[in-house]
């Protein structure tokens, strides 16, 4: 349906995806200039400031309890060693911590309230706020996990001429001292073939150091939550939800800080990239839409389950069944080419398919569906049953 709203906007009603053909009309402005710095200092001091406290704290709490390498010379800086091997050093790095991620938590809401009250408009500012609150956690140790060390052991594992989809990081001298979790040493990469690509770059380039490989690995966590910064916004804009509530949820808020950026997960990547390819897909930019949906899932294959949605968005609403299924048929052609691209450039052929099954291979009570499993199969053993196998498959 299409509605004529005056000062030449048009809005095209599609389902429930509303494409707009202008941008939204500027708010109206408060004041002179003075009045509008004013407004930022404000913002400044009210929500960036206590948000750039409460990551920074975490940073230094990350220091103390965060996952570092035995192999690297960090270990042994006199601050570091005191907030590690000390009680009070225990103390304090928890405690920056606990009380960091709270502070993070309160001034997220702080500035929703102010984001759903309309008193908050500006995605600059939003940007702004994203930017300064991940600045401190670029730089510190990884918190709640270490698979980021896993990835520079499966880059090594590429630069050694070893497949990764056969092999688990164990097969690599020093897999231990570089961080990696023993719980994933005999594990096969779960992950695509751009990732190893990119991991391997990151293993050559940086050699026998663990830390500043995680490090670099991370840009890339950083890259993906840049892109969600960018997307998220236009994409809720041709949706018709407001861009500064979108930004506000979807990627400021302290989950996304904490996986993607502190976490240094590689899933901010392929996130990104699935978010920037559904965009591309609803403006019209199918074939770059499918490529960036691709690479994606070439991170993790997670992301392929997006690429359907691309052939509805690139065959329209108003698409029969034949167009649809002759969109899928494309979309597929063009995937399979680049994976198959991939495929030949890393040497690693198709074993990603059968690595789909490496998440399921490692039992974790970090796991819903896992520890319930166990659960009741401790349970059933107290009554003899030894059935812990057949439900956690």
């Amino acid at each position: 349906m299409l509605r004529a709203l005056g000062a030449g906007e048009l809005r095209v009603d599609i389902g429930r995806l509303r494409i707009v053909s202008a941008e939204p009309s500027p708010l109206p402005q408060a004041g002179p200039q003075s009045v509008e710095e004013e407004t930022l200092t404000v913002f400044v001091w009210r929500s960036i400031v206590p948000g750039f406290v409460a990551t920074l704290l975490v940073s230094i709490g990350a220091f103390g309890v965060g996952w570092l390498p035995l192999s690297t010379s960090l270990v042994e800086n006199p601050i570091v060693d005191a907030l590690r091997s000390t009680t009070l050093g225990a103390v304090v790095g928890k405690g920056a911590v606990i009380v960091g991620v709270i502070l993070l938590l309160q001034s997220w809401l702080l500035l929703g309230h102010d984001v759903m009250r309309r008193r908050v408009t500006s995605l600059p500012h939003l940007w702004l706020a994203l930017g300064v609150w991940s600045l401190p956690l670029v730089v510190a140790p990884p918190l709640f996990s270490r698979d980021v060390y896993s990835y520079f052991a499966q880059g090594k594992l590429m630069v050694a001429g070893i497949n990764p989809y056969t092999n688990g990081s164990s097969s690599v001298p020093g897999w231990f001292n570089d961080g990696v979790d023993p719980l994933w040493a005999e594990a096969k990469t779960p992950y695509g073939q751009f990732w190893l690509l990119l991991s391997k770059g990151v293993a050559e380039f940086i050699g026998p150091h663990p830390y500043s490989a995680a490090l670099m690995l991370r840009l890339f966590a950083v890259i993906g939550v840049a892109l969600l910064a960018f997307a998220v916004p236009k994409l809720a804009f041709l949706c018709g939800v407001e861009a500064p509530k979108a930004l506000w949820l979807g990627v400021l808020n302290p989950l996304v800080l904490m996986h993607f950026i502190s976490g240094a997960h590689n899933d901010a990547l392929m996130a990104g990239l699935v978010v920037l390819g559904l965009l591309l897909a609803a403006s019209h930019q199918a074939w770059l839409a499918v490529i960036v949906v691709t690479l994606a899932g070439s991170v993790k294959p997670v992301g392929l389950v997006a690429l359907p949605f691309v052939g509805l968005l690139w065959a329209g609403a108003n698409a029969d069944w034949k167009q649809i299924i002759k969109r899928w048929l494309m979309v597929g052609v063009i995937a399979g080419a680049i994976l198959l691209v991939l495929e030949v450039v890393t040497g690693t052929g198709v074993g990603w398919i059968s690595a789909l099954s490496t998440p399921g291979a490692v039992r974790t009570w970090l796991s819903p569906p896992t520890a319930l499993a166990m659960l009741l199969g401790g349970i059933g053993h107290l009554f003899g049953l030894d059935v812990t196998d057949p439900l956690v498959t």
